[in-house]
């Protein structure tokens, strides 16, 4: 087993799950970049992954002593609802039959030399799925204690994390539990050990990007900016999301809620953010893949998807192991995924089709104008 996937996610087998009929994706060991038209299943395919990640280290179903993973069926079921927000389950599953009560939806997630499996079967109502207990318990040598991931979705969270914590309790918000695990990373405080200054060291590029820095009282966060001469205090709610986009990925490594020994989901970071941004997030990316940490991006992003395929076009000795995922429909086979080191190696490349087609319809309006001011250059004449 190669060591680069120690304590990572090697690959995903997927079976009737959404709009995933049958798929295997090996993934890299360091930045994953996932790319697709609207509806083939980005956001599905990292809540999977992060879902099912999360849920085998949760520590109320872990022995450390015989270091074995039970789960129940409840325990699934309690999953799928809580990161997919569905009211049953089994609606998870891939409509590819008119006899649906018979097709079961299967989930393998490979980490390393772990394995956790995951299986619905449709039912006329929730107490009719049966979670088949295939792999019931799971053994797993070398699980550390430290090792966890983050899921970043295409909404800052620092503007209201105050007070979403209480609204999601009191059940007055509809969001996945994806939300309420991020809200409740960036409500732990700053570490206090030696880690702080490595973490600190680590994000000066990204303060250096915004001209301030981050910090948190009375669980309020504040930016200080460099720009300010009396260095005031200035409350997250009225900086710009794309700055708070920013320096939530700063506070939650400073914090330790991404560390060398997480994985990193981020859902759209281009979301909200100038192109100057999406420069430095890319090499960003790079340097936190160097540091140890394995990244999954789902993407919409020209620039952000070609600087990261140029800098896997002409790596170097800090180039990180990267790979890119592109997803796209079939008519009878769900979603299908085609990968490749670069993007110049894959065919449904839905980012580079549509600039493409904007080209070509800018070429055209160029050759029409021109014709005509040769037209009426001739009649002047």
């Amino acid at each position: 087993m190669n060591d680069s996937y120690k304590n990572k996610i090697k690959s995903i087998e997927i079976e009737n799950f959404t709009c995933f009929e049958q798929v295997k994706i090996d993934f890299s060991s360091g930045v994953n970049v996932i790319i697709g038209e609207n509806g083939t299943g980005k956001t599905h395919l990292l809540k999977l992954l992060y879902s099912t990640f999360k849920h085998r280290i949760n520590p109320k179903i872990y022995d450390y002593s015989s270091k074995t993973v039970n789960y129940s069926s409840s325990s699934v079921r309690k999953l799928f609802k809580e990161y997919f927000v569905v009211t049953n389950p089994s609606n998870l599953i891939r409509r590819n039959s008119s006899d649906i009560r018979n097709h079961s939806s299967g989930v393998i997630v490979s980490v390393d030399n772990f394995l956790n499996s995951y299986y619905l079967q449709k039912g006329t109502m929730e107490s009719e799925i049966n979670m088949s207990n295939v792999v019931e318990k799971f053994v797993y040598d070398n699980l550390n204690k430290n090792m966890d991931s983050i899921y970043i979705h295409p909404q800052e969270m620092l503007s209201w994390q105050e007070g979403f914590l209480a609204l999601y309790e009191k059940r007055e918000v509809t969001f996945d539990k994806t939300y309420k695990d991020l809200a409740l990373a960036l409500d732990a405080g700053l570490l206090k050990n030696s880690y702080l200054a490595e973490a600190q060291k680590l994000v000066r590029s990204l303060e250096n990007v915004i001209n301030g820095k981050i910090t948190r009282k009375d669980r309020k966060f504040y930016f200080i900016f460099d720009e300010y001469k009396y260095k005031d205090e200035i409350e997250s709610s009225i900086v710009a999301t794309g700055i708070n986009k920013i320096g939530q990925l700063i506070y939650l490594i400073l914090n330790g809620s991404i560390t060398k020994e997480s994985i990193l989901f981020w859902d759209e970071p281009e979301a909200s953010l100038n192109p100057k941004y999406i420069s430095i997030v890319s090499k960003f990316l790079q340097t936190l893949a160097n540091w140890g940490v394995q990244i999954f991006v789902a993407t919409h992003d020209y620039l952000l998807v070609h600087q990261l395929s140029l800098a896997a076009e002409y790596r170097n000795d800090n180039t990180p192991d990267m790979r890119f995922f592109a997803l796209y429909k079939t008519q009878r086979n769900g979603t299908k995924v085609e990968f490749g080191e670069t993007l110049t190696s894959i065919q449904n490349d839905a980012i580079l089709d549509e600039f493409a087609k904007h080209y070509d319809v800018e070429e055209s309006l160029f050759s029409a104008q021109l014709n005509e001011e040769n037209e009426n250059y001739g009649k002047e004449d």
